[in-house]
């Protein structure tokens, strides 16, 4: 006997089948929709950030900008608002960047980006030498969401220019 040649073909046996119905692959379909249309943002986000990682802004541009028009809905899509700002800063085009973090605050405003976002405007006013605009966002942050990451980024900033002076 050859034991390079299984005895039974690894052929799938169907041990039991129903019929399917054309209501049955409809819900088959709608039970399956969510996960699909979810795995979509998920890979567009995954991607766009190791773009801007990479420091291609462009291309993770085009990919945050799209999560954010196809999937508005989208619980990933405040990230994908806030993506697109982060391409813009690093461009080192703050008044386009502040403009695309404000877009976070206003179309997601219950969104856990809310207060990073107010953060980074206040780090764009900072880059654009307007420390009284920076010191009102770090501020903000700081008094409006007093327990967060970006509230004890902005207590530091706030220490620092006070201290700075400048």
């Amino acid at each position: 006997e050859d034991l390079r040649t299984p005895a039974t073909p690894n052929v799938p046996q169907v041990i039991y089948s129903e019929p399917m119905t054309p209501a049955d692959a409809a819900q088959a379909d709608r039970s399956a929709s969510p996960v699909a249309a979810r795995a979509e943002p998920s890979l567009l986000m995954t991607t766009a950030a190791k773009r801007l990682d990479e420091k291609d802004t462009g291309t993770a541009l085009a990919l945050f900008r799209q999560i954010v028009s196809e999937y508005p809905n989208d619980p990933l899509a405040d990230d994908a608002q806030f993506g697109s700002a982060e391409c813009f800063f690093q461009m080192g085009r703050y008044e386009d960047a502040i403009n695309e973090y404000r877009k976070v605050v206003n179309q997601f405003p219950f969104g856990d980006q809310v207060p990073f976002a107010f953060l980074k405007i206040g780090f764009a006013h900072l880059a654009l030498e307007q420390r009284d605009l920076a010191l009102d966002n770090f501020r903000n942050v700081s008094e409006a969401y007093p327990g967060t990451e970006a509230a004890t980024v902005a207590r530091q900033q706030i220490a620092h220019l006070k201290a700075s002076g400048k």
